[in-house]
């Protein structure tokens, strides 16, 4: 953004014999949190990404990194006019959706351990799953009747609190 790296990405391709597994462990073997471009809070995102899945972690921390799947479902679908993951350049990486992300998700959270009393913070970026189903309820609410009731189904520890969060913030501002 501007000349500021904001996000990186692992790129492999299957016809090459790797896939977004082989970009997660390219991360975690051969990039040194230490490095200034992987060092946290630099970049709001890393992205490991194959021609089938992708992964996300916005800390990177060698062998301790934590990535969380970045798919439309927990298998991407079959995409008749091209890549599976294709839906990662054409929405994720769009312009308008990456200023919205930077405004109306981003943030730190600060967990303090109970016994030691250590801080650790945690760069917060949304999911694929949670910035799809914001983006559909926004787009309904405009077209439909006020006092419409919607569902948002998220599976156990996928980011409902977030979502919910999120959704309610980008409507009171």
């Amino acid at each position: 953004l501007n000349g500021i790296p904001i996000i990186t990405i692992e790129l492999k391709n299957t016809l090459t014999g790797q896939t977004a597994i082989d970009a997660v462990q390219q991360y975690i073997k051969d990039r040194s949190p230490n490095e200034t471009l992987f060092k946290f809070k630099r970049c709001m995102v890393h992205f490991a990404l194959g021609n089938e899945e992708i992964f996300m972690t916005s800390k990177l921390e060698g062998n301790d990194t934590e990535f969380l799947p970045f798919n439309k479902d927990i298998i991407n679908p079959v995409n008749p006019n091209g890549h599976k993951v294709s839906y990662f350049w054409e929405g994720l990486l769009q312009k308008n959706q990456i200023l919205d992300i930077i405004q109306n998700y981003l943030f730190i959270r600060e967990d303090i351990n109970r016994y030691d009393n250590t801080k650790k913070e945690i760069l917060i970026f949304p999911r694929y799953h949670q910035i799809d189903a914001i983006n559909k309820i926004k787009k309904e609410i405009k077209i439909s009747e006020s006092g419409k009731k919607f569902l948002i189904q998220h599976s156990t520890g996928s980011g409902k609190s977030y979502t919910i969060a999120w959704l309610a913030f980008q409507f009171l501002t």
